[in-house]
């Protein structure tokens, strides 16, 4: 089964979503989330602001934690 997000609604689940996905994948995804739409989900749930609210630093932070959290290497140092 699906995981509940806070609003009640079914989110997707990244693991499955974003595995085998790149850093600047990621990245795009949490700045632009209306750049590719999970299928069988709806756009315009994700906050289309998060370039704004996050720090470049934090933004770096969150998308190395990402790919690792998913096993994967390549962060965005240096992005």
């Amino acid at each position: 089964e699906g995981v509940i997000g806070l609003s009640g609604d079914p989110i997707p689940n990244l693991d499955e979503v974003l595995s085998g996905k790149d850093a600047e994948y990621i990245r795009t995804q949490i700045i632009d989330p209306s750049s590719a739409i999970t299928q069988g989900y709806p756009d315009g749930v994700m906050p289309q602001d998060f370039e704004q609210s996050l720090t470049p630093d934090d933004l770096n932070g969150l998308v190395d934690y990402i790919v690792e959290s998913l096993g994967g290497s390549g962060g965005s140092q240096g992005s």
